[in-house]
């Protein structure tokens, strides 16, 4: 037909930089998942706070030189026995008193565990660290107390334990959180990327007409 003309529609192509991959729910759950939930979180409060409550008693007496109370009398004293040992001072400073700063650390930290800022996973990884210290470090001394001194310290035992759990919970919780970050991360990524590109490609809903 002569008379008619064909009209071709032109359309505005999408700026790339003005393109933005929407958030997905499993980046939005990747973004605020804590490390450590709810009930973790209280009981390595309660183990760090014990921990660190028997060390400082223990801290005390060793370096006031005097017998601690409540764990035998004389020399059937096992707390004075390892607290008096050559195993009990490290460079001349009672090994309590390292051990004191420690659960310090870890009782402060446990308070802040699971905030929601931007230095929560810094807080968290300092936690796990000192938390493996503690319990490597209390491994050993319970070595000690076996196969060395043949005496045994009831508040150290004590301590010990409280940070061998500290350790092994918080490396487990945070090997099952790992665990499940890295399946979110899977199962999420083909989606992700569907999503995107069918951001990327225009529709025709979304295309403006150029006369």
């Amino acid at each position: 037909h002569k008379g008619c003309r064909s009209r071709r529609t032109r359309f505005a192509p999408i700026e790339s930089g003005n393109f933005k991959p929407p958030r997905t729910v499993s980046s939005l759950m990747l973004s605020t998942q804590p490390t450590f939930n709810s009930p973790t979180r209280w009981i390595l409060r309660v183990l760090s706070w014990l921990a660190f409550g028997l060390s400082a008693y223990l801290a005390w007496f060793a370096i006031n030189n005097i017998s601690v109370a409540g764990c035998g009398v004389g020399s059937h004293n096992g707390c004075d026995a390892v607290l008096n040992s050559a195993w009990s001072k490290w460079l001349g400073i009672p090994v309590a008193v390292p051990g004191l700063a420690c659960y310090a650390s870890l009782a402060g930290l446990s308070v802040l565990l699971g905030i929601q800022s931007s230095m929560s996973r810094w807080i968290t990884t300092a936690f796990l660290s000192l938390a493996i210290l503690a319990a490597g470090a209390s491994l050993w001394f319970i070595g000690i107390q076996v196969f060395a001194i043949g005496e045994f310290c009831r508040y150290c035992i004590l301590t010990d334990i409280c940070g061998i759990a500290s350790g092994a919970i918080a490396v487990g919780a945070a090997g099952r959180s790992g665990s499940s970050t890295r399946h979110l991360r899977g199962s999420g990524g083909s989606s992700n990327s569907l999503t995107a590109l069918r951001s990327a490609i225009p529709s025709a809903s979304r295309l403006a007409p150029v006369a």
